[in-house]
This record gives structure tokens, C-alpha cells and sequence, in this order.
């Protein structure tokens, strides 16, 4: 996974697919949680 930085919004309706992407990169050992910043609007 080359990107470490996600920038979410429930507007954007991308939240679940990226936070299942997220979920699978980490279990997979693709990526450590402490390498991701994920940022989201209200």
C-alpha cells in the first residue's frame, strides 16, 4: 500500500470501503496501524 494518508467524509461515501481496506492491509501485514493517518469530516 503505497498511501498514508486517507481523507474521508461520510459525503464522500467512502468511509466503509476504506476503512475495509484498511482492516485487510493491517491483518495482512501490508501496512502497521501506527504508519496510517486517517482523517474524517462532520
Amino acid at each position: 500500500m503505497g498511501y498514508r494518508h486517507f481523507d474521508t467524509a461520510k459525503i464522500y461515501g467512502s468511509e466503509l470501503a476504506v476503512g475495509n481496506a484498511l482492516r485487510r492491509a493491517i491483518h495482512d501485514g501490508l501496512v502497521e496501524r501506527e504508519d496510517i493517518h486517517v482523517t474524517s469530516k462532520l
